[in-house]
């Protein structure tokens, strides 16, 4: 492995390791709600991005850091996948551009929050957000069945795809609620972590 792969492997490993950010500032919009009970099953995860109060009196206080922290989410993302392309076998452009549109829709649902009279450009960012998102990895993941040295991450790849595809469908079926959404959320965002931690093992093992 080259000094430049080395150091693809190590930086991508570190930004999509970051990703946890969100996790964390989600959970922290949750601990600040005031008014009515946050229920994670049942609201939207897009609810603590609200800048004004739900009409029951429920408010997102970190709204703002809510939002900001989707916008850089997004770079993360598309930042990650740019350095850890040239890994995959096949497909590099078409898993990156996949990976841009679901940074892109992640950057969307911050800056154009709910009950700030733009629900449309909100909807749209949404679904590029959450199934761009697992379509990205669904196509990483039959791109890296093509190396068999990357056979046993392609089918974790999959299996985190599949949990994904059950979120979406949820959503298409039921509606859109928290447990649908976080179905179809947490699985990719799990996928970015171990991918990052394996780039970074990988790194180390090679330097």
């Amino acid at each position: 492995m080259t000094t430049t792969t080395c150091r693809r492997l190590l930086l991508g490993g570190v930004v999509w390791l970051l990703v946890l950010q969100y996790v964390v500032v989600e959970l922290v919009a949750i601990g600040a709600w005031t008014g009515t009970s946050y229920d994670a099953a049942r609201d939207v995860v897009s609810d603590l991005g609200r800048p004004a109060c739900m009409p029951d009196g429920g408010c997102s206080p970190r709204a703002t850091a809510f939002n900001v922290s989707l916008g850089v989410h997004g770079l993360l993302v598309v930042l990650g996948a740019s350095l850890l392309s040239p890994l995959l076998p096949r497909w590099r452009g078409l898993v990156v551009a996949l990976f841009v549109v679901t940074g892109a829709g992640n950057a969307g649902v911050g800056l154009f929050p709910l009950g700030e009279g733009v629900t449309a450009l909100h909807l749209v960012a949404a679904t590029a957000a959450i199934g761009g998102a697992t379509l990205a990895v669904g196509v990483a993941g039959v791109a890296s069945l093509a190396d068999p040295a990357l056979r046993r991450y392609a089918v974790g790849t999959l299996a985190a795809t599949v949990l994904g595809v059950v979120g979406v469908a949820l959503l298409l079926v039921d509606g859109a609620t928290g447990l649908a959404e976080r179905v179809a959320i947490y699985p990719v965002v799990a996928w970015y972590v171990v991918t990052g931690a394996l780039a970074l093992l990988a790194s180390r093992a090679s330097s």
